[in-house]
Protein backbone atom coordinates (compact mmCIF):
# COMPACT_ATOMS: atom_id res chain seq x y z
CA UNK A 1 0.00 0.00 0.00
CA UNK A 2 2.84 2.37 0.80
CA UNK A 3 4.41 1.96 -2.64
CA UNK A 4 1.09 2.37 -4.46
CA UNK A 5 0.26 5.48 -2.43
CA UNK A 6 3.75 6.88 -3.02
CA UNK A 7 3.40 6.32 -6.79
CA UNK A 8 -0.01 8.00 -6.79
CA UNK A 9 1.23 11.10 -4.97
CA UNK A 10 4.53 11.28 -6.88
CA UNK A 11 2.94 11.16 -10.34
CA UNK A 12 0.02 13.52 -9.69
CA UNK A 13 0.03 17.31 -9.85
CA UNK A 14 0.64 18.85 -6.42
CA UNK A 15 -2.77 20.57 -6.34
CA UNK A 16 -4.73 17.34 -6.87
CA UNK A 17 -5.94 14.76 -4.38
CA UNK A 18 -5.14 11.10 -4.02
CA UNK A 19 -8.07 9.12 -2.66
CA UNK A 20 -7.62 5.98 -0.55
CA UNK A 21 -10.70 3.96 0.39
CA UNK A 22 -11.58 0.44 1.39
CA UNK A 23 -14.45 -1.88 2.11
CA UNK A 24 -15.16 -5.48 2.98
CA UNK A 25 -16.02 -7.79 0.11
CA UNK A 26 -16.97 -11.43 -0.23
CA UNK A 27 -13.35 -12.52 -0.77
CA UNK A 28 -11.65 -10.15 1.65
CA UNK A 29 -10.99 -6.44 1.83
CA UNK A 30 -10.81 -4.24 -1.26
CA UNK A 31 -8.63 -1.14 -1.08
CA UNK A 32 -8.66 1.48 -3.82
CA UNK A 33 -6.10 4.21 -4.46
CA UNK A 34 -7.14 6.76 -7.09
CA UNK A 35 -5.06 9.65 -8.40
CA UNK A 36 -5.60 12.48 -10.84
CA UNK A 37 -2.27 12.23 -12.62
CA UNK A 38 -1.46 11.76 -16.29
CA UNK A 39 -2.42 8.09 -16.34
CA UNK A 40 -1.06 5.53 -18.80
CA UNK A 41 -1.90 4.18 -22.22
CA UNK A 42 -3.89 0.96 -22.59
CA UNK A 43 -0.69 -0.83 -23.60
CA UNK A 44 1.08 0.40 -20.45
CA UNK A 45 -1.81 -0.74 -18.26
CA UNK A 46 -1.73 -4.17 -19.95
CA UNK A 47 2.04 -4.45 -19.46
CA UNK A 48 1.95 -3.37 -15.79
CA UNK A 49 -1.01 -5.64 -14.96
CA UNK A 50 0.68 -8.62 -16.61
CA UNK A 51 3.78 -7.99 -14.49
CA UNK A 52 1.67 -7.56 -11.32
CA UNK A 53 -0.11 -10.86 -12.00
CA UNK A 54 3.09 -12.78 -12.84
CA UNK A 55 6.24 -10.98 -11.68
CA UNK A 56 9.45 -11.74 -13.57
CA UNK A 57 12.43 -13.21 -11.77
CA UNK A 58 14.64 -10.62 -10.18
CA UNK A 59 17.62 -9.92 -12.38
CA UNK A 60 18.96 -7.57 -14.96
CA UNK A 61 15.77 -7.89 -17.02
CA UNK A 62 13.72 -6.72 -14.03
CA UNK A 63 16.00 -3.73 -13.61
CA UNK A 64 16.15 -2.62 -17.26
CA UNK A 65 15.81 1.08 -18.02
CA UNK A 66 12.09 0.59 -18.79
CA UNK A 67 11.34 -1.36 -15.59
CA UNK A 68 9.49 0.11 -12.65
CA UNK A 69 11.17 -1.25 -9.54
CA UNK A 70 8.34 -0.14 -7.22
CA UNK A 71 5.74 -2.12 -9.20
CA UNK A 72 8.11 -5.08 -9.28
CA UNK A 73 8.33 -5.02 -5.47
CA UNK A 74 4.53 -4.69 -5.23
CA UNK A 75 4.14 -7.69 -7.55
CA UNK A 76 6.57 -9.83 -5.56
CA UNK A 77 4.97 -9.03 -2.19
CA UNK A 78 1.43 -9.42 -3.53
CA UNK A 79 2.26 -12.81 -5.06
CA UNK A 80 3.95 -13.98 -1.86
CA UNK A 81 0.86 -13.15 0.23
CA UNK A 82 -1.91 -14.02 -2.25
CA UNK A 83 -2.95 -10.38 -2.72
CA UNK A 84 -4.40 -9.22 -6.03
CA UNK A 85 -3.34 -5.83 -7.45
CA UNK A 86 -4.87 -4.42 -10.63
CA UNK A 87 -4.32 -1.04 -12.26
CA UNK A 88 -6.88 0.78 -14.39
CA UNK A 89 -7.93 4.22 -15.54
CA UNK A 90 -9.37 6.47 -12.89
CA UNK A 91 -12.48 8.52 -13.57
CA UNK A 92 -10.22 11.58 -13.13
CA UNK A 93 -7.80 10.65 -15.90
CA UNK A 94 -5.14 9.18 -13.66
CA UNK A 95 -4.62 5.69 -12.29
CA UNK A 96 -6.82 3.59 -10.03
CA UNK A 97 -5.15 0.73 -8.16
CA UNK A 98 -7.48 -1.93 -6.76
CA UNK A 99 -6.01 -4.22 -4.12
CA UNK A 100 -7.85 -7.33 -2.90
CA UNK A 101 -6.54 -8.66 0.39
CA UNK A 102 -7.93 -12.17 0.99
CA UNK A 103 -10.06 -12.84 4.05
CA UNK A 104 -7.40 -15.25 5.33
CA UNK A 105 -5.09 -12.27 5.86
CA UNK A 106 -7.62 -9.99 7.58
CA UNK A 107 -9.83 -12.21 9.74
CA UNK A 108 -9.37 -15.29 11.87
CA UNK A 109 -11.49 -18.41 11.38
CA UNK A 110 -13.94 -17.49 14.19
CA UNK A 111 -14.89 -14.11 12.75
CA UNK A 112 -17.57 -13.47 10.19
CA UNK A 113 -16.49 -10.49 8.10
CA UNK A 114 -19.16 -7.83 7.89
CA UNK A 115 -19.76 -5.76 4.78
CA UNK A 116 -18.75 -2.34 6.01
CA UNK A 117 -17.20 0.60 4.25
CA UNK A 118 -14.22 2.43 5.70
CA UNK A 119 -14.15 6.22 5.61
CA UNK A 120 -12.57 7.71 2.49
CA UNK A 121 -9.25 9.46 3.14
CA UNK A 122 -7.52 12.13 1.12
CA UNK A 123 -3.77 12.68 1.07
CA UNK A 124 -2.26 16.09 0.47
CA UNK A 125 1.26 17.04 -0.53
CA UNK A 126 2.23 18.99 2.60
CA UNK A 127 3.58 17.43 5.74
CA UNK A 128 1.65 14.20 6.15
CA UNK A 129 -1.93 15.44 6.18
CA UNK A 130 -4.58 12.75 6.05
CA UNK A 131 -8.10 14.14 6.13
CA UNK A 132 -11.50 12.52 5.67
CA UNK A 133 -13.24 13.85 2.58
Amino acid sequence: MAELTDNATAFSPAETRVSVSGQSAGKGVVLEITDQGLGMSDAEFDERNAMLADPPSFGLAALSSDAHLGLFVIAMLATRHGISVRLGKSDYGGVRAIVLIPTTLVADGDESPERTETPRRTLSRGPLDVRGS
